[in-house]
């Protein structure tokens, strides 16, 4: 489900020169951003092992005001919740938002009509005015035990050391780096492995979820889902030969933690010695024809 955007708001225009990189080595992006008044550089990462995104801003004086502001996805601006086209074959419910704070720490909560949902937690933690640190969380589910456990990662992160926070971070991905290594003539292809690599470790980890269509980037799509024509398994294909057997160990965790889904979504003659892997699932793999009181 889209839940959201993350904003940065500056004070001026972005003006020329700006860059931006993804810095695959220690799995952070990095902008130097030039605007009409001023300057603002942005670091941000999701810690590899806290459900945590970070991002630093440094700004001159003139964009001191720059802000980082969440949305909830009704609040996202029509604009920009359509910059890639319309797209009208997602199923998208009505969302009800509510705001509070949870020990001093704002949350918000995305609730459907199914009484499922998202809680999303954030604080800033300023520095000076020049230089700030943003800390923010999202978690499945609604009721309390979600909520707090949202703004508890957020609390965490925030009473730690940043350089800490940052090191720890980097180095659970070098290591994983380290497990292979490829040369290739062809810079070109040697720097799409590596890119590979990299989104690999971004969309799964061995005691996560499995692989979706979108792994950690969600886009609007009529694909949102689990889905195993060839997509799951080509997915997983480079954890052989890239020695990274660890974050496989999601997809075989899924299939056993499923296996009565699996045999109670054919039919009931022939679940003695049959089970049915369907072409496209939810997280909890009840494929859409499949009512929820059958299982």
């Amino acid at each position: 489900m889209p839940i959201g955007e993350l904003d940065l708001e500056l004070k001026g225009f972005i003006y020329q020169p700006t860059q931006i990189r993804l810095d695959l080595w220690n799995a952070e992006l990095r902008a130097d951003i030039t605007t009409t008044v001023g300057e603002v550089k942005v670091r941000a990462f999701v810690h590899s092992g806290k459900p945590v995104l970070a991002v630093e801003l440094e700004t001159t004086e003139a964009e001191k005001d720059a802000v980082l502001r969440w949305y909830p996805y009704p609040e996202v601006d029509h604009v920009l919740k359509n910059a890639d086209g319309f797209n009208l074959n997602q199923f998208i419910p009505e969302t009800e938002v509510e705001r509070r704070e949870v020990e001093g720490i704002p949350v918000g909560i995305q609730k459907y009509p199914t009484e499922e949902g998202c809680v999303t937690s954030w604080t800033e933690v300023r520095h000076s005015d020049l230089h700030r640190l943003f800390y923010l969380n999202v978690e499945n589910g609604i009721n309390d035990e979600a909520v707090h456990r949202s703004a508890d990662a957020v609390a965490a992160a925030r009473a730690e050391l940043w350089d800490g926070f940052v090191e720890s971070h980097r180095q659970w991905w070098h290591d994983y780096y380290r497990q292979s290594f490829v040369s290739i003539p062809d810079t070109r292809l040697e720097s799409f492995y590596w890119i590979q690599m990299y989104k690999l470790a971004s969309a799964t980890r061995a005691d996560g979820k499995i692989i979706d269509n979108q792994g950690p980037w969600l886009a609007p799509t009529p694909w949102a889902g689990v889905w195993f024509n060839m997509n799951v398994q080509m997915s997983y294909s480079p954890v052989y030969t890239s020695n990274r057997l660890e974050l496989g160990e999601s997809l075989v965790r899924a299939l056993e933690e499923n296996q009565e889904t699996l045999i109670r979504t054919v039919p009931e003659a022939y679940r003695d010695d049959s089970a049915l892997w369907a072409e496209a699932a939810a997280m909890i793999w009840l494929p859409s024809w499949i009512k929820k009181s059958a299982i």
